[in-house]
């Protein structure tokens, strides 16, 4: 074995003096990390003897690049469960790791299977590298980038700490402790070992605790996304957009990046789990990956574990396994056929060659080439692996039954109601808007879907309220009461009030209220309307009815009577009592004629006058109206064109079937005759009203 610290003297710090006094004692009784014990925990699962929520977190080779480039000073682990001396050495570092209040180790595995597709010799395809090219990438881009080089001659060191903005006279010096060689489970149980281990971490002490830093899985992902999104359509972010994930996103964020080894122990795994395909390369991906991770949130997902099919998180040559010309699509068929059979695809496999994926089965190259159904990313599923037939129990995908299934591909811009590209010079306008709109109702139901598939109820839009109905305005004297009914929609919110306007002054009543009189009007007439308001805004006015005080109401052909209608009350007048009501003198024909029973305004019924300005209703007058003075009123198109008084006796009286007269001022009774005289002879009651006259 040997360590490497450089920048600050190795002073015997009180966690190696204790080592070297107290042998393992001290550090059995260290406490248990406070942090939840994951659900899914890999290296728990594949290293003996690990506890659950160790300091281990694994990164993909894109994680490991973009934590290399970043500010600050990180702990790495570079080794995987299969590697002997990651196996041997982990329980141990983990420990120490602890008692100097590391939070993470960044592990990455340089087998990107967890096998045998090793980075220091892996063939990416991309015309120009050499075998090995990823390998070269991060040791001349990064870990060499040192005044002591350590790595790229077959001894790199396991355990490092990495500080890319540390520099000696000037030189970069990233590299601030190691420990490398090899160990098996009888060295690591060593107090030496854990010495040595412990002076990795004293080089970043500071009384006791090393000093290191952290990257978030927001931090990783936000970053990633946007900066490839950026990139991408850097000439347009007007119409395309410019940012995908915010700091607001950070809280509560469930997204977590994992490998290939990490997905195939999940597939293994027992319980539910949410996994979603896609890469921060892929613009479909970018598109929706900032909704999955709210909506899975709001769900209650604790985690929805992100696959990147291209191993390095970016080439499209030999380290996406999705694809036939891969020499590593083995990982991809292998996957699917043993723990994905009931994938649903867009693609079928008895179309083009392009829709299905080829590979020899376990990588054996001497094996026939078998088939597999080829997902399009993004690619969102629930998985349960103790249904070995299905495990897939739920999928976000667009079923079109017979027609088959589409992956939900769309793009950030369709997402946000952006712009979006601009129009090309062979599209017309028509041809550009409606190729708007079909992305956007796409994008939309993508959106949707995604709530189904979290179980996620979506909350109405809310709105200010529909307009109130046209009101009822009643004249008596140089008083009106406007009255008016609820809107048909609150628009989500209830109804806090409403405003009631008459020709230039406006009340606003309480939300309850449904009548209002304005006193003192001046003569003359005046349209009515109203408006109701929630906590979201004020509705449209309503559409508008008129009252005259003193004079009469406008002439002319658009009238709702002739100046002379009249109105007839006759039947058993008592709450409960069938009523006939006829009426002459309206406008020919119309069809809006409304009887109102007042003071409270109870709708009677509604009717058409014939051709001759007539109209008889039937009605029953309400079993809850009381006894005693009462008005028949009739409207046309909001407005009072007639009434007549009546007073209805004792719902177990006896009943004339007579309309009382009343005093209404302003009302014509036809002939001069006492009320005892009419009630003698049966002789209905006529009274008229003069268009434009006022009654009480």
């Amino acid at each position: 074995m040997s360590t490497h610290a450089r920048g600050r003297r190795l002073a015997a710090g009180a966690v190696i003096a204790a080592l070297a006094a107290g042998g393992t004692v001290g550090l059995a009784a260290l406490p248990a990390s406070a942090a939840p014990t994951p659900a899914f925990d890999y290296f728990a699962d594949t290293i003996a003897g690990l506890r659950a929520g160790s300091v281990f977190e694994s990164v993909t080779f894109e994680r490991f690049e973009s934590l290399l480039s970043s500010d600050g000073t990180y702990a790495f682990l570079l080794g995987g469960p299969e590697d002997p001396t990651t196996a041997a050495t982990a329980t141990e570092i983990d420990r120490v790791a602890q008692q100097y209040g590391v939070d993470a180790i960044y592990t990455f595995d340089p087998l990107l299977d967890g096998d045998s597709v090793d980075i220091r010799t892996f063939v990416t395809g991309v015309a120009g590298e050499a075998p090995g090219a990823l390998y070269t990438r991060l040791v001349d881009g990064y870990l060499n980038k040192d005044t002591t080089p350590e790595f790229g001659a077959g001894t790199d060191p396991y355990l490092f700490i990495y500080d890319g903005d540390r520099t000696v006279g000037g030189v970069d010096d990233r590299i601030v402790a190691s420990l490398g060689g090899t160990e098996d489970a009888t060295t690591a149980a060593t107090d030496e070992y854990r010495q040595q281990v412990a002076a990795v971490f004293e080089a970043v002490a500071v009384n006791g605790a090393a000093r290191l830093d952290t990257q978030s899985q927001y931090d990783f992902f936000s970053n990633a996304v946007n900066s490839r999104h950026r990139a991408a359509y850097s000439t347009n972010l007007t119409a395309y957009g410019e940012t995908i994930f915010t700091p607001a996103d950070a809280e509560g964020f469930v997204l977590q990046s994992i490998t290939y080894p990490e997905l195939v122990d999940l597939l293994e795994s027992d319980g539910d789990h949410t996994i979603l395909f896609g890469g921060t390369w892929c613009h479909n991906t970018r598109a929706v990956i900032r909704d999955v991770n709210h909506k899975a949130a709001e769900s209650g997902v604790q985690t929805v574990y992100v696959f990147d099919l291209r191993l390095d998180g970016w080439s499209g040559a030999n380290a996406h396994i999705r694809d036939t010309n891969s020499s590593i699509a083995h990982l991809y068929g292998d996957l699917v056929q043993k723990h994905l059979p009931n994938l649903k695809t867009q693609y079928v496999l008895d179309g083009s060659a392009g829709q299905r994926v080829e590979y020899h089965p376990g990588g054996d190259t001497a094996a026939a080439t078998a088939t597999a159904r080829k997902l399009q990313v993004p690619y969102l599923f629930e998985y349960d692996g103790s249904d070995t037939a299905a495990p897939i129990t739920k999928n976000w995908i667009q079923d079109n039954g017979q027609a088959g299934y589409r992956e939900y591909m769309t793009e950030w811009w369709w997402i946000s109601d952006l712009q979006g590209p601009a129009k090309r010079p062979n599209q017309t306008d028509e041809q550009y808007e409606a190729g708007r709109a079909t992305n956007l109702a796409f994008a939309d139901e993508a959106l949707a879907k995604l709530d189904e598939f979290f179980g996620i109820v979506p909350q109405p839009q809310l709105t200010a309220p529909a307009a109130p109905a046209a009101p009822t305005a009643t004249a008596a004297g140089t008083d009106v009461t406007v009255t008016w009914t609820a809107p048909t929609s609150d628009g989500g919110s209830p109804v806090t009030g409403y405003s009631v306007t008459l020709g230039t002054a406006t009340a606003d009543t309480a939300a309850g209220a449904t009548t209002h009189t304005f006193r003192g009007v001046p003569a003359g007439t005046h349209t009515v309307t109203v408006t109701a308001a929630n906590a979201i805004g004020r509705s449209p006015a309503s559409a508008a009815a008129s009252v005259t005080i003193g004079g009469s109401q406008p002439g002319g052909g658009e009238s709702p009577g002739t100046g002379n209608a009249a109105v007839t009350v006759t039947g058993d007048l008592r709450p409960g009592g069938e009523i006939t009501v006829r009426g002459t003198g309206v406008a020919s024909g119309s069809d809006s004629v409304r009887v109102e029973l007042h003071s409270t305004p109870t709708t009677l019924g509604s009717t058409a006058a014939a051709a001759d300005g007539t109209f008889t209703l039937r009605a029953r007058i309400p079993a809850a109206v009381p006894a005693g003075a009462h008005s028949v009123v009739v409207f046309v198109d909001g407005v009072e064109v007639a009434r007549a008084s009546v007073t209805l006796s004792a719902s177990g009286a006896a009943s004339t079937g007579l309309a009382s007269t009343g005093g209404d001022a302003g009302l014509l009774v036809a002939g001069t005759v006492s009320a005892a005289l009419l009630l003698g002879v049966g002789t209905a009651l006529v009274i008229r009203r003069r268009r434009g006259a006022l009654g009480s």
